[in-house]
């Protein structure tokens, strides 16, 4: 376990079932768990301690992972109060429909007290978020919405992600300011969306995309980033500016069935005062 410690955030990483081994082929297995506290300045006192479980990149196909059954059991061990997901759910970017015995066995499974939230990732499509939201998962596909909790609400705003190009000019700035008390978290599929949406002073930005490059040279560095944002910010924690922000490996893999120094992850968020 390694923890790394400043005033505004800390980060822990953990492995679950060996999660932390440099190599992974084959089937999803094993994965790590980092864990994040980070401080939002005007945080309500009800909202101290609030936990977020950050998934991203399943991209499930017809065979169910052994490693699913680890991540319900470890869900439910957590009791987080929101699950977010930042796309890519499937692995066919034809059909979904081969996939969806699984994603309907998975999805549902994964518990948050207060719900599960998603936007779509560019291997999903429409006919997919619409059928996610029939299992009782809120699919913010370019949408905003608020949870409740305590009389201290928490906004969630998701881009649009089936296409890189799909978020329009005046996106950042049709949900208007940030509200004082009320922390603002955005979910997008693509990393590079940041730069678009600096308007929104989101408290916490996530993504997903990349893989963390999936494939990396020893210490973390990423061959290929799938993304324009620098290497520096396609994977893991960065304080940019006043938002934290946290692009996660994910579970799945893209082309090649194969994983170096880049395991497959979960990510717990707490929120705690500054």
């Amino acid at each position: 376990m390694s923890t790394i410690s400043t005033a505004e955030t800390s980060v822990r990483l953990r492995s679950f079932a060996q999660g932390g081994s440099w190599l992974h082929l084959g089937e999803l297995r094993r994965f790590a768990v980092r864990e994040h506290t980070l401080a939002i300045a005007d945080l309500p006192q009800e909202l101290e301690g609030f936990r977020i479980l950050h998934i991203s990149d399943l991209h499930m196909g017809t065979r169910w992972q052994r490693g699913y059954d680890r991540l319900i059991e470890l869900v439910e061990q957590m009791a987080v109060d929101v699950i977010c997901c930042t796309g890519d759910i499937v692995d066919d970017k034809i059909t979904h429909i081969p996939a969806m015995p699984n994603v309907m066995q998975l999805l549902p499974a994964l518990k948050g007290r207060l719900g599960f939230f998603t936007v779509l990732g560019n291997h999903d499509n429409l006919h997919l978020g619409h059928d996610v939201a029939g299992l009782g998962i809120t699919v913010l596909n370019g949408a905003r919405c608020e949870i409740n909790t305590d009389d201290a609400p928490i906004e969630l705003i998701g881009t649009p992600g089936i296409k890189r190009d799909a978020m329009s000019d005046d996106f950042a700035t049709r949900f208007g300011p940030r509200r004082p008390g009320v922390p603002r978290i955005v979910l997008a599929h693509f990393p590079d969306h940041f730069d678009r949406l600096t308007a929104l002073h989101a408290d916490i930005f996530l993504a997903g995309h990349t893989h963390g490059g999936q494939i990396c040279f020893p210490g973390g560095i990423p061959i290929l980033r799938h993304d324009t944002q620098p290497r520096c910010f396609c994977r893991g924690y960065s304080r940019r500016g006043k938002t934290h922000y946290i692009v996660n490996h994910g579970l799945g893999y893209s082309m090649w069935p194969i994983r170096a120094f880049c395991p497959p992850e979960i990510i717990l968020i707490t929120l705690k005062g500054k």
